[in-house]
């Protein structure tokens, strides 16, 4: 069974589900972009102290022992986020759990649901967290690797393969089982980096010979196929016990250490970074978080400069039959890291280099000829093969020892001088594959003589030819017999051959065998706990593939998924209803809703549209919520959604039935963006959306117009102050900043204030100056412009002051003279010295609705020349009014509008001046802008409110006052009501029917529907359920009919209601039959056949009934595949059917528990007796009726179960 196969995937609720109890590498740095689940997985996130949970921590190791707290503030570990994380449980007898998963959190922590499920028997299964017996519960919580280039694991929880391994709790690493909670806390998965041995070692390594007195690193390699549990430290989990674990011989070992140059830049220049001394003052000065800083700088600083620069040497060798190994160094002179000035006796030519080999020179200190290697500088690693998982002192690429956080990491290295011991690597396989094939226990179940096989990869490829493995069988708890395979050892692609298994002809029942995969230890014995699991399930000669309880010639949905509610055709919700959405038209940037899904029945050849409250075979199923993976989804699953990108984007929504089932299906927006000033720029990366549609000037990336700037003139009179000159900006969007100048003579400067630019200086001149080529720089938001400017002053007579000399001849002023005396002083003048005429900008877009106010639109007007402004316009809308601003800088239009203006009706504003100078001449400037105003929508459903209420028009609202939320026609009336699928009403007269429910949409949200019938049998009936979501046909018929029913409903007119409307009728179908008085009859008659399960073949009761009128029904076997359930007692649970045990993921409701359910067909004979049922059903009623007291307190027990 594939466990990448949906349909054959651990979903399957049945105890039988494939486990497979494999190593999974997990886990980078930083926050993962988080990938989907395998197929079949449930999300099952929770709380970290929610009950029946599994909790726990991802992260990446920095230091620190296996109990100190990974997200403590000293740094033992960085948290990873958005790591994949999965769990499943197996109970004592073998039953298996779904694959259930989460992701890790912000913090690295995850927790777990594990929701119940439904065993092979029957039962339901619990998740109790304990593995002591009689529970004797066993788990495996494993992660995925996102990225196996970069990093792997370091340590997990019981190397990721199921446990504990005895029958108490393992609390390696600060795991714990809390019984009363019923949850596993504190599972740890720590990853480091992937070895890196360009960076960490020299490209030239070389094999010093065997070991020598000092100056070497040994240790060993090993499987590490027994891990003790309870371990806290480093030391603890990878014990080599020489009975269990394997050595690995052959493995290439690696060891370098760092210069003695480059520890003192360590201490002098990352203590100058840090502000401490490197490794001083213990845990409580120098945090393994300092430690990682620290190791990064070493590394970058390697990557800048070389590995030759920073490493004294590499030496490599090999690990010898008994998986040892023994690094031997040359040394570098001297007794320890020293320059030439702290050499002690040893040549100071000599320290700090390299000695030529290993025998040279003396291992001890103080003496001329002493050597050192730098043991707390090191990095010792092994070579990297896929599927190899390991743990190792070394790890991070980080250089350390003896002092670098190992001891006080509880690693079990020791340290003499100048050699490091017990720098082991354990090792584990990181993934192993393991498949039961061809069948599986959902889809495709085995039968009589059928032969399954195994399929075992992905074990290890290298160093693993001497582990031995065994795949063996079993069934309820037993070893079949013959189904231990023999032992193996995997070929070069680290495989196994199949360990076949034939179904017995004797299988009386539905089975499920499971195979299991083991490993052997050293000593040759199996390792009890299994590396991995995997089942199939068979079943007798008859057949019912998907194992639902309908029989395949009934069963209109195939595959159904094990443990779910089917319907008697032998359907979930999920099959029998595909969710369609309509396309949903949207705008880029701005909300969207979608309409509500329709739902078709996709075991007809029709197209139905039925709601989301109105599936099922009784209308009573329903589509309970709606998952967008974008924007949100109401009650009805309409979603709303904002897109960001034009085109048609499909939003993934998940939809959950009623029964606990669930489908994928597509909402599509059909996303375009406008440009809705016309400026060229979309409306939803426009951050100045009314931007004139005359404007001539260009726009900026962000759609706001580019102000344009005037050129400028300074003018003046020598022995007066200069009269400032403002550069004239026209700004629609208001996003100029600063104005600013650099280099202008006579000290002048440019100065942003209050919305103007002007150019001014403190400096009186003292000599007639002309000068061109000034420049200012105008800044706004998104560039800059350029205003080009001149300087003029004169030594004649300037009676105003303007700059401009007075003339000789008032009456006759010639070129270059004052032609307009008094100007204003500050007024800016052309070169006749009269005042400048103002500037107009472009006129604003205006927006509004009757009877609420307007944002104030403003028509820009420059002064420069300071002359009298006033405004108007004759064609503002009614309420608006127009009046200038000076500290606005324009012209501001405001008010309130009382009347509708059509969309884009024209407006003109005329801006008049007058001169404060003489002989200068008035005027006016004319400018044009766009308004619309939109009628009042007192109701708020779209449709404008009408001018004249007693008479709408077209476009115009006719029904005031519409409901919140109603869906209005283009009149702002409520949409008319619509009646649904009318469902078959069956029955026989005598007898109350089941009631049937019609889906009626009523968006409209209007009063006073009534529900009618045409054609309905005498005795039944149809109103409105409270609701009014639903007309319902119920009653007792008293005469048989069959034909055509017409159901509708009538409503008053939205614009009339003195009148009434009726909707447009739905069809069904009526059966009454003659009703059979004799009993033994389902109320209803909607049973298929119209008999009660246990009655005879002529409907009657031998020997009577019970009190009640209810039939006790003889105790049978259990069918295989089909869930047992007791009837109620008489009275008992409201005369209803004794509701099903909790199913994971499944959320049980009345709708899907008919009062007549449908019965699986049973078996021709007893499935364990293999007696014929019918006559044997016979021969034991009268006994069984004389136990009813018994059955009817059996039935209590089994409904308070």
């Amino acid at each position: 069974m594939r466990k990448t196969d949906l349909t054959k995937a651990a979903l399957a609720y049945v105890g039988a589900a494939s486990l497979v109890f494999s190593t999974l590498v997990a886990g980078t740095a930083g926050a993962f972009a988080t990938g989907p689940a395998i197929a079949g997985a449930i999300e099952t996130t929770t709380s970290v102290n929610a009950h029946h949970s599994i909790s726990g921590s991802v992260f990446q190791q920095q230091g620190g022992d296996l109990w100190q707290a990974p997200n403590s503030e000293k740094g033992y570990g960085v948290p990873l986020s958005g790591v994949r994380v999965y769990a499943q449980w197996t109970e004592k007898d073998g039953s298996t759990s779904p694959i259930y998963t989460t992701t890790s959190r912000a913090d690295g922590s995850f927790a777990i649901a594990m929701k119940q499920f439904v065993k092979d028997n029957g039962e339901v299964a619990k998740f109790d967290a304990d593995p002591n017996l009689p529970e004797g519960e066993k788990w495996r919580v494993w992660t995925v690797n996102p990225d196996t280039s970069k990093y792997q694991l370091l340590w997990s929880w019981n190397h990721s393969q199921v446990g504990p391994k005895g029958i108490v709790m393992d609390t390696a690493g600060g795991a714990a089982n809390l019984i009363g909670s019923n949850r596993v806390a504190g599972l740890r998965f720590a990853y480091s980096e992937k070895v890196d041995a360009t960076l960490m070692h020299l490209s030239e390594a070389s094999d010093n010979g065997p070991k020598q007195n000092a100056g070497f690193v040994a240790g060993r390699v090993y499987w590490n196929l027994f891990e003790l549990p309870g371990g806290l430290n480093w030391g603890t989990v990878t014990n080599f016990d020489s009975n269990k674990d394997k050595p690995v011989a052959g493995v290439t070992v690696t060891g370098s250490y760092l210069k003695d140059s480059a520890i003192r830049r360590i201490m002098t220049g990352y203590k100058t970074i840090a502000g401490k001394t490197p490794r001083a003052g213990g845990i409580a000065i120098w945090t393994p978080k300092d430690e990682a800083s620290m190791q990064a700088w070493i590394k970058d600083q390697i990557a800048k400069e070389g590995v030759d620069n920073w490493i004294a040497e590499t030496v490599t060798t090999k690990t010898d039959a008994n998986g040892e190994y023994a690094l031997q160094f040359k040394g570098t002179w001297g007794s320890h890291v020293a320059d030439e000035e702290k050499c002690g006796l040893v040549d100071k030519k000599l320290c700090g280099t390299l000695a030529a080999d290993a025998k040279t020179g003396s291992w001890l200190k103080g003496n001329a000829n002493s050597k050192h290697i730098n043991d707390d500088w090191m990095f010792i690693s092994i070579e990297n093969h896929p599927g190899i998982a390991q743990t190792s002192p070394f790890y991070n690429n980080a250089f350390k020892g003896y002092i670098g956080s190992l001891t006080t990491a509880g690693w079990p290295v020791t340290n003499m001088v100048n050699y490091l011991n017990h720098v082991n690597f354990a090792l584990y396989p990181e993934y192993v594959d393991f498949d039961v094939n061809p069948y599986n226990t959902t889809d495709n179940l085995a039968k009589r003589g059928d032969t399954a096989g195994t399929t075992t990869t992905g074990l290890p490829k290298a160093w693993n030819n001497s582990t031995t493995y065994q795949i063996e069988w079993s069934a309820e708890g037993e070893v079949v017999p013959g189904g231990s395979c023999e032992k193996q050892r995997p070929n070069a692609m680290g495989d196994l051959k199949s360990c076949p298994l034939t179904v017995p002809a004797n299988v009386e029942r539905k089975t499920t065998y499971t195979a299991k995969l083991y490993a052997f230890a050293a000593d040759g014995t199996r390792i009890e706990t299994p590396l991995a699991m995997d089942a199939f399930t068979a079943v007798p000669e008859t057949r019912d593939a998907d194992g639902d309880g309908v029989p395949d010639d009934k069963d209109k949905c195939e595959k159904t998924p094990d443990g779910t509610t089917v319907d008697q055709d032998g359907c979930t919700l999920t099959q029998r209803y595909k969710p369609n959405y309509r396309d949903t038209e949207a705008k880029v940037g701005q909300k969207a809703t979608s309409e509500p899904p329709t739902f078709d029945d996709a075991t007809t050849s029709e197209v139905e549209h039925l709601p989301y409250n109105g599936l099922g075979k009784d209308r009573k199923g329903s589509a309970t919520s709606f998952v967008p993976e974008k924007g949100a989804a109401a009650e009805n699953g309409a979603i709303t959604f904002t897109p960001t990108e034009e085109g048609t984007i499909g939003v993934p929504v998940i939809v959950t039935y009623s029964d606990g089932t669930s489908a994928n299906t597509t909402a599509n927006f059909i996303a375009t963006d406008g440009d809705g000033d016309g400026d060229g720029v979309p409306d939803s990366k426009d951050k100045c959306s009314n931007t004139p549609k005359d404007y001539q000037g260009k726009v900026t990336a962000d759609g706001c117009a580019i102000p344009t700037v005037s050129d400028f003139t300074v003018r003046g009179t020598v022995g007066k102050p200069i009269n400032p000159a403002q550069i004239v900006i026209i700004d629609p969007d208001h996003i100029v900043t600063n104005c600013t100048s650099a280099d202008l003579p006579l000290g002048l400067t440019a100065k942003w204030e209050n919305g103007t630019c002007t150019v001014s200086t403190a400096t009186t001149p003292d000599k007639a100056l002309n000068q061109d080529g000034l420049k200012v720089e105008v800044t706004y938001q998104g560039g800059t412009a350029t205003s080009h400017g001149s300087v003029a002053i004169t030594d004649k007579p300037d009676g105003d002051g303007d700059g401009v000399p007075d003339p000789q001849d008032p009456n006759h002023p010639g070129a270059g003279e004052d032609h307009c005396p008094g100007t204003p002083e500050g007024a800016q003048i052309d070169a006749n010295g009269c005042s400048v005429a103002p500037t107009v900008g472009p006129t604003p877009n205006i927006n509004g609705t009757v009877g609420d106010p307007i944002t104030p639109a403003v028509v820009p007007v420059a002064n420069p020349g300071k002359a009298k402004i006033t405004c108007e316009s004759k064609d503002l809308p009614a309420g608006l009014s127009i009046a200038y601003d000076e500290a606005k800088h324009g012209c501001v239009i405001s008010g309130t509008p009382t009347v509708k203006v059509p969309a884009d009706t024209t407006y003109t504003v005329t801006v008049n001046y007058t001169p404060q100078d003489e002989n200068n001449s008035a005027g006016k400037i004319d400018t044009t802008g766009n308004v619309t105003i939109k009628g009042k929508d007192s109701d708020g459903d779209g449709v404008p409110d009408p001018q004249d209420p007693n008479h709408p028009g077209a476009g115009e609202d006719h029904c005031p006052g519409t409901p919140d939320g109603a869906k209005v026609d283009a009149n702002g009336c409520p949409v008319a009501p619509t009646v649904g699928t009318v469902p078959d009403v069956n029955g026989e007269t005598g007898k109350p029917v089941t009631p049937v429910e019609i889906p009626v949409d009523n968006s409209g949200k209007i009063t006073k529907l009534e529900c009618h019938a045409e054609g309905l049998a005498a005795g039944l009936t149809i109103k409105l359920n409270q609701d009014g979501t639903a007309c319902v046909i119920s009653g007792t018929p008293t005469q048989p009919k069959t034909g055509e029913i017409k159901v509708s409903v009538t409503y008053p007119d939205p614009q009339n209601p003195e009148k009434t409307k009726t909707s447009e009728p739905s069809t069904g179908k009526v059966n009454i039959t003659k009703g059979d008085n004799g009993g033994g009859n389902t109320p209803g008659g909607n049973t298929p056949g119209g008999k009660t399960p246990g009655g005879t073949p002529g409907g009657t009761t031998p020997g009577g009934t019970t009190p009640g009128g209810t039939i006790p029904s003889p105790e049978l076997p259990p069918v295989a595949g089909v869930q047992e359930h007791a009837q109620p007692a008489p009275n008992a649970n409201g005369g209803k059917q004794a509701p099903q045990p909790p199913v994971a993921g499944v959320t049980a409701t009345p709708s899907l528990v008919p009062a007549a359910p449908y019965q699986p067909k049973m078996p021709s004979a007893l499935a364990h007796t293999g007696v014929n049922s019918v006559p044997f059903s016979l021969a034991i009623a009268a006994l069984l009726l004389g136990m009813g007291a018994c059955f009817s307190l059996r039935s209590r027990k089994l409904d308070q179960e």
